[in-house]
């Protein structure tokens, strides 16, 4: 269910690039070194990854806390810095470390 969701929302692997440079996305890397066009195609037929899937649900529980609500208002966990909200996170029963807020 996260996968697709991740799709839907374009955090997928190519999210950030265009459909029509797939082809040529798949010769040379972001860093312009040139690739297999097998290896890429097999690094974007594979599954995310564990830490990928974990990363985009806790980036749609933190987004919870920066969207506005029907006054306009954002919470004040909005304010919280990396250790705060990781304090916040595990108090409320989602078990993070705070490396990963961090990120």
């Amino acid at each position: 269910m996260v996968t697709s969701l991740a799709v839907a929302a374009g955090q997928g692997r190519d999210a950030d690039v265009a459909p029509h440079t797939l082809r040529s996305a798949a010769r040379w890397s972001r860093h312009g070194c040139k690739i297999a066009p097998r290896t890429y195609y097999a690094w974007a037929a594979r599954p995310l990854s564990k830490r990928a899937l974990s990363d985009i649900a806790l980036t749609d529980v933190l987004a919870g806390y920066y969207e506005p609500d029907e006054r306009g208002r954002r919470r004040p966990e909005s304010l919280y810095g990396s250790l705060k909200m990781w304090a916040h996170l595990n108090r409320a029963g989602i078990k993070v470390a705070k490396c990963t807020v961090e990120r």
